[in-house]
Parts: structure tokens; C-alpha cells; sequence
């Protein structure tokens, strides 16, 4: 059989028909076929995946990489390509063994001697991983007669191809030859920054809505290819550079609204502050370095701050001064764990953002400043803000903001253990998010997580967490893929696998970084009870109270107190544990977390239970059935049920035993010989009550 990898094919040739397409790259697993039949299956996987993706899965860049892996090994060739690019594999006398001597070859065959446009469109793709669609070559304007025409020749001579997606794309060893010899003019790049840069402006101002999603996709497609365009014009420094670097802030912003955390330019834009003279830019660009803080770590905040400070003198934007603002408060809040200067920054950014009658920067602040109330506990307020939020939403249409604002009253009712509630907020939300794909999978991954407390079917949640899995690594968000390993290491643990470790690599990757994540993790490994039989470490509730206090976070602290009383419980320390049961418990009622009361209730009421003091084992065991009602702790509350049951038995028991005790003594006026032994059982409670109180 003789194919080809060209799409056109030599006429004196009698083909078979149908016509057999043209080749396109191997699938991954026949590239990896292939490299081991040549290289051996002696190297690691992640490796042997990193030299695949120097070749684009081209045989031949398959073949000459597989035979120099052979004798130097992956290490040694991965570091060697860094230096040499596509000459590593260059040294052959012919095309067969001589990737760069082919590839001239088919830049000089001639179709593109008769298309000279077409060399200036591949240069171009050459700095595009992500490729063209048609209707970017369409509507981007290049200096080109006919980019059309162009496209055909290059697939004609093999030097790009079409994907899956219908994107012509070129090869990662072509890409690198022609990066290197023949790099792409000005006049190439400057039309397709220009088309990038409406994208992202188109998405900037419709970012909340529903016309908001239209730029989404178009931008995802070209993450890549966006990435590097304004990589080249902040390095090269163009004359508009101005324009680059807000377009490098507002693509830096994308990319953290989608989760895929910041983008490498940061460190290009920084670069920008001491290069430029406008004011507007640098408060610009200091105000996504504080709205990035979580992936790029500010070394030294206070002077970039005090510099933003004196930026925004020079000119008049409350728009902007708003969104400093209420950045800071998250960044004071989330970074250093500082209350009254968050707040602070909230306000302000508040007050501007009425005075310049902006809903979308109104609801900005009242979101931080309902996180701010979380933190601290004051559960109510924060609810009070998140209705604000969703209210002012609605009224501008911000579909995202009025998530945002469902998100935290979701929020508040899952740590009050109102699960129910928060279910039903983020089921509403799941269907209101359909459009945007990765709402869809925290909506999935949030009502997961609920679902495990409700003790809803292993088979039910599992199926939610890998639908967000699979959303989460399609978008590369890493802080979601935690939370979602998070998640199904909650689950393992509530189905009886006692590992710890998806939690411990959790807590690995996110720690530093990803508060929420390891604030998760940490409470799992707290709670004790949950691990049985297990020899659980006693040490976790002990860190867990250490990050609490530093996160300040009132929620995590009594909770802390609570597994360590547990910890002390299990080391028979009842004094100990009784008083952490007891501050627990203050803080929980005050907070008005049900499900946390109530466990703080059986356990005191246990302790009361061992020591005979069994009204008071009643009172706090009947106190705590209707919290779990609340909680939706049917197991639970059939636990209590059953304690309550036999406690009953145990009081009359006691009953008789007082009143025997009477008897011996001879009680006055004669009442106590005259009882009838078999009195029943409201009789029984009549005298109880009596008894209690003399």
C-alpha cells in the first residue's frame, strides 16, 4: 500500500478509490509504538510524552529522535533540543534522515515558488500552536492577495495540515525550523494582534452576560496563539506597546477567570512598569499584579501599592480606582489574613462604585465584603451581602456576578450544615450555568461535595465528579482539579478507604496557594471519628487549629477545638475534653452551625451519660436530635433516637433505686412504704419530677 501525507496527489499514479485521505500525524499511541519498537520501553512514560511532543507525531521526527534517545538517552536529548532545536535531528545526507534537509526541500518545491505568500502564511503559523480557523483567516486582515490560495498550497506540499477541529495547523518541527530561520514580519503579526485584541476587548466589555460567551471559545481556541503574539510585542517592544501590555492585563485576567491561573507574561508586564511614562498603564498593570497575586507571590506589596497610589493622581478613572480597590481587600483578606485593612479597602471601593452609579463594580465589593463576613463567621451579614449581590445582578444583567452571589449564599447555608438549602442553590445554579462549561463543573463538584454529607449513592457522586474532572482538565485549571481531588478523597473516605494519601497530594500542591483546597483537606484529616480503626494521626486536628488561627477563619478554629476534644476524649482526659466540647460549642451556637452543635451535644452528653448524671445526658441529646433534623442527619438522628431510648430506661432504673434508697430510710409520713412498685410509666416521671425537685 502507498499513501502519501500531501493533499494532492501525483496524477501518473493509479490510486485506489475511494481515495485514502492524507496522513495525518500518528495518534498518540502509535507514536508511542513507534518510539519504543525503535528506542526500547526502558524510559519513562512522561519523558518519552515530552520527546513525542518535540515531533508533533511526524514518523519521520519520530524516527530520528528515537534513534538518538537510543544511544543518549531522554534526559540528554530533551536538554540538547533546548540548544539545537530541529538541527539535533539535521545531521543526514538525505531527506530520510535529514529533518531540516526535508523540510527546505518542500519550502522550495514549486507550488511555493508559484505562491510566495504562502512561506509568509507558514512563517506566521510558525509562532501559532493553536492554528487558524477559516474564519480567522477571513476576518483577520493579512497582507495577503489570497490566504485561501495560500492554505491549499501549504496542505498540497505537506508543510500544515488540517485538525480534528478543521484548523490548519503546522507541525512542531516545521514550526521550530521556521521559527528559526524564516520568523515572521511585523506586518504579519500586526493584523493578527489586532484581531486578538478585539476578542479580548469584545469579551472585557460583555464579561457577566450572555453576549458575553460568544468571545469565550474563539479566545480558548487561541489561548496559545494569543500567549505568544503579545509575548513577541512585549519583548520586541513595539511601537504600541501601550496597546500590548493592556491587552496582555486583560488576557491575564481571562486566563484566571477561566481557572487557568495566570499566563507567563506576567513577569513581561512587570517589565512594562519601568519602561513606560503612563500613568493609566502602570495603575493598570499594578492592579492585575494584585488580582494575580495567588499565582505570581508580590515579594514586596507595600511599595507597589504606595506606587498605585501615586499613579492614580495623574488622572481621574473611578472605574478603575473601584476594581484597585476591591482587589486589595481580597488581596489583604486571602494573602495576610488582615481584616480591618480589607474592610477598609472594601469600603472605599464601594463608596466609588455608587458614586459612579456602576452595579457590575457595586457587586464586586459587597462579594468580597460577604467573604470577608464568612471568614469572620458573621454568617448573617455575609448572607445579607450575597442577596445584595444577586439583586444588583439581575438589574444589570450580569449573569456571572448574580452566580457569584448564589455561589456564597450556597456557601453560607452549607457551613450552617443547612445542606438541603445549599443543594437547591446549586442545582438552580448548574441549570442557569448550561452555556459556560466550567461553571457547569464546579456546580458539579459543589453538589458532589454537599451530596457525600447528605449520604446520597457512592455510584451518584461519582458520576458528578468525573464529569468536573473531565471539564477541569480540559480548561487546565489546576485549582479546580485540586478541589476536585479533594472531593473524591472525601468521598473514598466516607465509602471506608481509609488512605490518606489523595489528601496529603492535595495538601502538597496547594499548600501556600490554594487556601480553600487545603483548608478542605485539613478538616477531613482532623476529624478523628471519621477514621476508625485506622490508628488516625492526632497531630492533624493540632495543624489544622494552627492554620485556622493563621487563616483566621472562626469556622476552622472551633472545629479545631472540637476534634481535639475528641483527641483528648479518646486518651480518657474528660476534663480537657469537656472543656474544649464546651468553647466549642459557645463558638458554634453563636455562628449557629447545627450539625457542629450537635455533635459537641452527644459528646458532652456522653461524658454526662458515663457518670450517671443522665437528665442532664437527656437534656443535651434532646437539644441536639432536631440540629441533625436540620442538618439532614437521618443516620444520626435514628442514633439519637436510640440513646434517647435507652437513657429513658436508665432514669427509671434510677427512679426506682432513689426511691428504694428512700424506703430504707424511712421517709416521713409514711408516703414512700405505700408506693405501689408497679407504677406506670407517667407515674413514674410524676415522681421523677417530684424527686428533682427536692
Amino acid at each position: 500500500m502507498i499513501t502519501m501525507r500531501g493533499a494532492e496527489r501525483p496524477s501518473k499514479v493509479p490510486w485506489t478509490q475511494p481515495f485514502l485521505q492524507p496522513l495525518p500525524p500518528l495518534a498518540q499511541d502509535a507514536a508511542r509504538k513507534m518510539f519504543i519498537d525503535i528506542a526500547d520501553d526502558k524510559h519513562p512514560l512522561e519523558e518519552v510524552d515530552q520527546i513525542l511532543g518535540l515531533t508533533g507525531n511526524m514518523p519521520l521526527s519520530i524516527s530520528l529522535l528515537a534513534h538518538l534517545v537510543d544511544m543518549e538517552g531522554c534526559k540528554d536529548i530533551l536538554s540538547r533540543w533546548e540548544v539545537e532545536k530541529t538541527s539535533l535531528i539535521s545531521d543526514g545526507s538525505d531527506r530520510r534522515s535529514n529533518l531540516e534537509l526535508s523540510i527546505s526541500l518542500s519550502l522550495s518545491s514549486p507550488r511555493i515558488a508559484s505562491t510566495p505568500q504562502a512561506h509568509d502564511l507558514l512563517a506566521l503559523l510558525s509562532m501559532l500552536p493553536d492554528g487558524l480557523s477559516d474564519v480567522e483567516l477571513k476576518q483577520t486582515k493579512f497582507p495577503i492577495t489570497n490566504v485561501f490560495g495560500c492554505k491549499v498550497t501549504l496542505l498540497r506540499t505537506a508543510l500544515a495540515y488540517t485538525d480534528s477541529h478543521k484548523r490548519l495547523k503546522v507541525l512542531v518541527p516545521i514550526r521550530e525550523y521556521m521559527g528559526r530561520m524564516f520568523p515572521p514580519t511585523d506586518q504579519m503579526i500586526q493584523p493578527m494582534f489586532k484581531y486578538f485584541r478585539a476578542l479580548l476587548e469584545s469579551y472585557s466589555a460583555t464579561v457577566g452576560t450572555r453576549l458575553g460567551i460568544r468571545p469565550i471559545d474563539r479566545i480558548i481556541s487561541n489561548y496559545m496563539n494569543i500567549q505568544n503574539i503579545l509575548q513577541t510585542g512585549l519583548r520586541r517592544e513595539y511601537p504600541n506597546i501601550v496597546d500590548v501590555a493592556y491587552c496582555a492585563c486583560d488576557f491575564n485576567h481571562f486566563s484566571r477567570n477561566i481557572s487557568r491561573g495566570a499566563t507567563f507574561l506576567l513577569e513581561d508586564i512587570s517589565n512594562t512598569l519601568s519602561s513606560s511614562g503612563d500613568h493609566r498603564l502602570k495603575a493598570y498593570i499594578i492592579t492585575e499584579l494584585i488580582r494575580a497575586w495567588h499565582h505570581h507571590p508580590i515579594a514586596h506589596p507595600e511599595p507597589l501599592i504606595a506606587e498605585a497610589f501615586n499613579h492614580f493622581k495623574y488622572f481621574n478613572d473611578p472605574d478603575l480606582e473601584a476594581i484597585f480597590h476591591s482587589s486589595l481587600g481580597a488581596y489583604w483578606l486571602q494573602s495576610n489574613h488582615n481584616i480591618p485593612a480589607a474592610l477598609q479597602h472594601c469600603q472605599i471601593a464601594l463608596s466609588l462604585a455608587q458614586a459612579n452609579r456602576s452595579l457590575k463594580r457595586q457587586c464586586d465589593a459587597l462579594y468580597t465584603l460577604g467573604l470577608i463576613e464568612i471568614v469572620a463567621g458573621d454568617h448573617a451579614a455575609g448572607r445579607v451581602h450575597s442577596r445584595e449581590v444577586q439583586r444588583l445582578a439581575k438589574i444589570s444583567g450580569d449573569v456571572y456576578r448574580e452566580a457569584r452571589g448564589l455561589y456564597h449564599e450556597a456557601e453560607v447555608h452549607k457551613l450552617k450544615s443547612e445542606y438541603t438549602e445549599a443543594h437547591s442553590i446549586q442545582s438552580q445554579m448548574l441549570q442557569a450555568t448550561a452555556y459556560d462549561n466550567y461553571h457547569q463543573g464546579m456546580c458539579l463538584m459543589n453538589i458532589a461535595e454537599i451530596e457525600i454529607l447528605l449520604g446520597v449513592s457512592k455510584t451518584e457522586i461519582q458520576q458528578k465528579i468525573e464529569a468536573s474532572q473531565a471539564i477541569f482538565k480540559a480548561s487546565q485549571s489546576e485549582s479546580s482539579t485540586i478541589a476536585c481531588d479533594a472531593t473524591q478523597a472525601d468521598l473514598n473516605l466516607r465509602e471506608g478507604d481509609m488512605s490518606s494519601t489523595l489528601f496529603r497530594q492535595c495538601l502538597q500542591v496547594g499548600w501556600g496557594t490554594f487556601a480553600e483546597a487545603v483548608t478542605f483537606c485539613l478538616e477531613r484529616l482532623a476529624d478523628i471519628n471519621r477514621w476508625e480503626g485506622s490508628n488516625p494521626r492526632t497531630s492533624w486536628p493540632t495543624v489544622f487549629l494552627a492554620n485556622s488561627l493563621k487563616t483566621k477563619e472562626w469556622l476552622g478554629i472551633y472545629k479545631a477545638l472540637q476534634f481535639l476534644g475528641d483527641v483528648f476524649l479518646g486518651q480518657d482526659d474528660e476534663v480537657t475534653a469537656t472543656s474544649l466540647f464546651t468553647l466549642a460549642l459557645e463558638g458554634f451556637t453563636k455562628m449557629d452551625v447545627h450539625r457542629s452543635r450537635a455533635e459537641c451535644m452527644i459528646r458532652l452528653g456522653d461524658i454526662s451519660n458515663k457518670h450517671g448524671d443522665f437528665l442532664r445526658a437527656l437534656d443535651l441529646w434532646q437539644r441536639a436530635r432536631p440540629l441533625f433534623e436540620r442538618s439532614s442527619q437521618t443516620q444520626r438522628v435514628q442514633h439519637i433516637d436510640g440513646k434517647l431510648a435507652r437513657i429513658g430506661e436508665d432514669i427509671k432504673e434510677q427512679h426506682k433505686r432513689n426511691l428504694a434508697r428512700l424506703t430504707e430510710l424511712s421517709a416521713p409520713s409514711g408516703r414512700v412504704e405505700d408506693v405501689d412498685k408497679d407504677l406506670s410509666e407517667d407515674e413514674l416521671e410524676n415522681e421523677e419530677a417530684e424527686l428533682v425537685a427536692v
